[in-house]
C-alpha cells in the first residue's frame, strides 16, 4: 500500500497566500492511518468478494510499476477483522460509534458529545439489576446528537437523508453488527430520548469568542465590539407549539405559524455568538435581554466590552444594568422616536452630554449623544441619534463612533441572517423555519442550530487562518457550511481519524472555501422588506439596493447652546 503525499486542493499547494507551517491538531481519536489516499495493485485484488461481505482484501505485494492498474482508495475507518466460519471478513465494532461531524468535530473537541449526553442521560433499569441496561440498536444517544446537529444544516433533508449523509460511506462497511438507517419514527422517539439540557449543554461548550481578543481586528480603541440584537424563528403550526410559544402580528393569535423569539449577545470579530436566551413570541426583546444580563454577569460587566444595540432596546435599567456605573460594559444605542434625552451641554466634535432619567425621574444617567445624517447617492437621506456611555470626546470622536456604529449590522444582522439560511425551507413552509413538532424537541433543535452556526463559524476562522491577507469575514458561511456537509457525506472524520488525516480533511475544506471569498465592506443599503426569494418565477425576486458611497453628515452645534435645566 502505498500513501499519497495529499489530498486534491483547489488552490496550488505553492500559492503565495498558502501557509507552510503545520497546524496544531488534537489528540488522535483512535488508531487510524496517516493521511492520504491508499493505492492497491488491482492485480493484488482476487477475483472474487471474499464471503458474502463484499471485501476485496489484497493477495499480493511488491513495488508498483509504472502502467500498472491501481485501485485508489481513501481510509474510512480502522478496526479488528472478524472472519466467520465461511471465511466472510467483517469489521468489530458497532457503526453509531464511528460517526463524526466531519472537519467540525475538531472545534467540538474528542469526546465532548458523549461526555454532555452521558451527563443528562437516562436508561431503564430492568428488575433485578444494579446497572441500567446499554443495548446496542440502531441509533445511539451521540449518533442522535449528531444528527440533530446536522439536521440545523440540512434544511432540505428529511430525517433518514439526513442521517444517510452523516453516516456517509459507513454502512457500506461489513460491520460485525449489521446496521441501517432507520425510519423517521424511529428517529423522532430517539429525538425524545435526547433531553434539552444536553443540546442546551453542547451550545454553551461551543459559544464564545471565535478570534483572539489580542488580534487587533477584534478591537476598537481598545475595546471588543459586541451587539445585541433579537429575532424571531417560525416553527411548525402544532396545537402543542402554539400553545407554548404563540405568534405574532395579530391580537388573536392566528398567524400561520407559531413562532419562537431569540436574544443574541455577539461579537464582532467572527461574528461569534457570545450568549443566547429564547421564550415564546410574546415574551419581548427587553425581557430577554435583562435575562441575558443576569445570567452572564461576568459577561457584561466586562469594562473592555462595548455593545451596539438597536434602536427598540434604550432605557435607564438596561444602561444602568450593564454600564455599572463606569464598571461595567459600555454601549452604543441608537434612540428612537419618543425617547426623551435632556440637553446638558455641547461637545467640540458637536456631540453633546444628555441626562437619562429612571423611569420615576428619581436617578439619571449622563450620555453622551451624537447626531448625523446619511446622505445616499439616490438623495435618501436618513437621521441617526446615538446615544453612547463613551463620554470622552478626545479620545472617542464623533465621525468614529458614527463609523463603529455601521458594524451593528455585522455583528448581529448578518450573523442572524447566515443563521437562518441554514434553516430556509427547512420545515413546512417558504423562508427560515424549524422543523420541530413539538416544544421539547423545538427547544432541542433551536440549541443545536445556534451550536451548528457556531461550529460553521469556527471552521471558517481556522480556514482564514491557513492562509495571510485574508479575514474571517472573507470566509463565505454557505461555503463553509456546504463544505463541512461534503466531509460528513464522504466520511473524511469518523472515530479512527487520525491527526494528520484530520489535517488533511480540514485543509482541503479550507482551500475550497479559500477559492470562493465574499466581498466585504460593499457601500449598499437595500430596504428591509423582502425576507427571502420568492419560490415561483413570476414573482419579483429582487427588492431596489442602493449602490455607491455614503456621506455622513455629522451635525453641528448652535452658535448660541443653552442647557436644558428642567
Amino acid at each position: 500500500m502505498y500513501l499519497t503525499d495529499r489530498f486534491p486542493a483547489t488552490l496550488p499547494l505553492d500559492h503565495p497566500g498558502l501557509l507552510a507551517a503545520a497546524r496544531v491538531r488534537p489528540n488522535p481519536l483512535g488508531a487510524g492511518l496517516a493521511a492520504g489516499v491508499v493505492a492497491v495493485r488491482v492485480a493484488d485484488l482476487p477475483a472474487a468478494v471474499l464471503g458474502s461481505s463484499g471485501v476485496l482484501v489484497p493477495t499480493g505485494g511488491g513495488p508498483i510499476r509504472d502502467g500498472e492498474l491501481v485501485a485508489w482508495c481513501s481510509v474510512v475507518a480502522v478496526a479488528p477483522a472478524v472472519v466467520d466460519g465461511d471465511g466472510g471478513l467483517g469489521a468489530e465494532g458497532w457503526l453509531p460509534d464511528h460517526v463524526r461531524l466531519g472537519v467540525l468535530e475538531e472545534h467540538l473537541g474528542d469526546g465532548t458529545v458523549e461526555q454532555i449526553v452521558a451527563a443528562h442521560e437516562v436508561r431503564p433499569v430492568a428488575d433485578g439489576e444494579e446497572q441500567p441496561r446499554r443495548r446496542q440498536r440502531l441509533m445511539s444517544l451521540p449518533l442522535v446528537a449528531r444528527l440533530v446537529l446536522a439536521l440545523t444544516l440540512l434544511p432540505q433533508a428529511s430525517y433518514v437523508e439526513a442521517l444517510t449523509q452523516l453516516v456517509g460511506v459507513l454502512p457500506r462497511l461489513p460491520w460485525s453488527q449489521a446496521w441501517q438507517v432507520p425510519g423517521s419514527k424511529v428517529i423522532t422517539a430517539w429525538r425524545r430520548r435526547l433531553s434539552v439540557a444536553a443540546m442546551r449543554d453542547l451550545f454553551w461548550r461551543v459559544a464564545g469568542p471565535i478570534v483572539d481578543a489580542a488580534d487587533p481586528a477584534a478591537l476598537w480603541h481598545g475595546l471588543r465590539v459586541g451587539a445585541l440584537d433579537g429575532s424571531q424563528v417560525r416553527v411548525p403550526d402544532t396545537d402543542a407549539n402554539r400553545a407554548a410559544f404563540g405568534s405574532s402580528g395579530t391580537s388573536d393569535d392566528s398567524a400561520p405559524f407559531p413562532l419562537v423569539r431569540m436574544m443574541l449577545a455577539t461579537a464582532r470579530a467572527g461574528r461569534a455568538i457570545l450568549a443566547a436566551c429564547f421564550d415564546a413570541s410574546g415574551v419581548g426583546e427587553q425581557t430577554l435581554t435583562a435575562r441575558l444580563v443576569q445570567d452572564h454577569p461576568d459577561l457584561f460587566a466586562d469594562p473592555g466590552r462595548i455593545w451596539l444595540v438597536d434602536r427598540n432596546f434604550l432605557g435607564f435599567d438596561l444602561f444602568e444594568a450593564i454600564h455599572q456605573g463606569g464598571q461595567g460594559s459600555h454601549l452604543l444605542m441608537r434612540v428612537k422616536d419618543g425617547i426623551k434625552l435632556h440637553f446638558v451641554t455641547w461637545l467640540p466634535d458637536g456631540s453633546y452630554l444628555a441626562k437619562l432619567y429612571s423611569r420615576h425621574r428619581r436617578r439619571h444617567l449622563l450620555l453622551r449623544v451624537v447626531e448625523y445624517d446619511i446622505t445616499l447617492p439616490d438623495g435618501v437621506s436618513e437621521l441617526f441619534c446615538l446615544a453612547t456611555t463613551l463620554i470622552d470626546h478626545e479620545q472617542y470622536p464623533a465621525a468614529e463612533i458614527a463609523d463603529l456604529y455601521k458594524q451593528r449590522w455585522s455583528a448581529s444582522e448578518t450573523t442572524i441572517g447566515e443563521n437562518k439560511s441554514a434553516i430556509t425551507d427547512a420545515g413546512p413552509s417558504r423562508g427560515p423555519i424549524l422543523r420541530s413538532a413539538e416544544p421539547d424537541l423545538v427547544r432541542q433543535e433551536l440549541w443545536a442550530w445556534l451550536a451548528a452556526t457556531q461550529l460553521v463559524r469556527r471552521a471558517a476562522h481556522a480556514a482564514a487562518k491557513t492562509t495571510t491577507g485574508v479575514s474571517t469575514d472573507q470566509i463565505s458561511f454557505t461555503s463553509m457550511r456546504r463544505e463541512a456537509i461534503r466531509s460528513m457525506t464522504q466520511s473524511l472524520v469518523t472515530a479512527t481519524t487520525t491527526p494528520e488525516a484530520l489535517s488533511a480533511a480540514a485543509d482541503q475544506a479550507a482551500r475550497r472555501t479559500l477559492s470562493n471569498l465574499v466581498i466585504v465592506n460593499r457601500d449598499r443599503r437595500s430596504p428591509r422588506r423582502q425576507k427571502h426569494s420568492q419560490r415561483f418565477p413570476h414573482t419579483a425576486t429582487t427588492k431596489p439596493t442602493t449602490r455607491g458611497p455614503l456621506t455622513v453628515n455629522l451635525s453641528k452645534p448652535p452658535t448660541a447652546a443653552t442647557a436644558d435645566t428642567s
